[in-house]
C-alpha cells in the first residue's frame, strides 16, 4: 500500500476546499448502525471526545442531504473513530464502509451504470464515478489488457490519501464482483506529491491497477 506524505495542521473540519456528496456521509452512518456496538450514535459520541477545537464535532451535526457537497476531510477521522469503537484497524473500517457504498449505490443511485455492464465496461466509469463522489481533482485510466485497467487519481488531499487508497480497495472488488468478475485485486504505487509543498493542505496523485478474472 501507497504511504502517504507528511501532512500540515489540517484546516477545522468543515472548512476545506475539498468536498464529497453527502451519501458518503449517510452512507457511513448506515454502515456504523449496522456493524458497530452502539452504532453511528456511538462513532459520533467518540469522534467527539477527541476533537479538542469543537469544529468536528460541529460539523457533524449537520443534516447531510445526499447531493449536496461537504467538506471531505473529516472523513478519515470519522472512520477512525468508528475502528476504535469497533476495536478493529482503520483500513478494515474503510474497505468495509466503501463495500457497503458500492453495493448500496450500485444497486440505487447509480444502478444505470450496471445495466447490462461487463467488467470491462464497469470498470472504465469507474475514474468518472469516483468524481461524482468527490469534487477534487482529476480522474481518468484506461485498459491495459482485456482483464486490467490502470487508473490515476490527481488532486487527492494528503491526509485523506491512505483513507482514499483503503476506500479504492473495498469500493472497486465489491462494483466488479456485482458485474460479474471474479478475483478481483487493487495494487497501488506509491503517493507522489501533484502540489506546491507550502499549500495549507498538499495534494498527491494515486495510480491504482485493478485486475480481475
Amino acid at each position: 500500500m501507497a504511504s502517504t506524505l507528511k501532512m500540515p495542521a489540517v484546516v477545522p473540519a468543515g472548512e476545506s476546499a475539498f468536498r464529497v456528496k453527502g451519501l458518503v456521509y449517510q452512507g457511513l452512518a448506515e454502515y456504523f448502525d449496522k456493524r458497530l456496538p452502539g452504532g453511528n450514535d456511538a462513532v459520533l459520541a467518540r469522534a467527539g471526545r477527541e476533537d479538542a477545537s469543537g469544529s468536528l464535532a460541529r460539523f457533524l451535526t449537520t443534516p447531510f442531504v445526499p447531493g449536496s457537497w461537504y467538506d471531505a476531510l473529516p472523513l478519515a477521522t470519522l472512520t477512525e473513530a468508528g475502528a476504535r469503537v469497533r476495536g478493529v484497524t482503520h483500513a478494515k473500517v474503510v474497505r468495509e464502509a466503501a463495500a457497503h457504498l458500492a453495493r448500496r449505490d450500485l444497486s440505487g443511485v447509480y444502478r444505470a451504470m450496471l445495466l447490462n455492464a461487463h467488467p470491462q465496461a464497469l470498470v472504465i466509469r469507474l475514474p468518472g464515478l469516483s468524481l461524482r463522489y468527490f469534487d477534487f481533482g482529476d480522474a481518468d485510466g484506461e485498459l491495459v489488457g482485456e482483464q486490467t485497467f490502470v487508473c490515476r487519481r490527481g488532486g487527492v488531499p494528503d491526509p485523506l490519501a491512505a483513507w482514499f487508497i483503503w476506500a479504492v480497495e473495498g469500493f472497486v472488488p465489491t462494483a466488479l464482483s456485482m458485474a460479474g468478475a471474479l478475483d478481483v485485486r487493487v495494487t497501488t504505487n506509491e503517493a507522489r506529491r501533484d502540489s506546491d509543498p507550502g499549500c495549507t493542505v498538499p495534494t498527491v496523485r494515486l495510480e491504482f491497477r485493478l485486475a480481475w478474472t
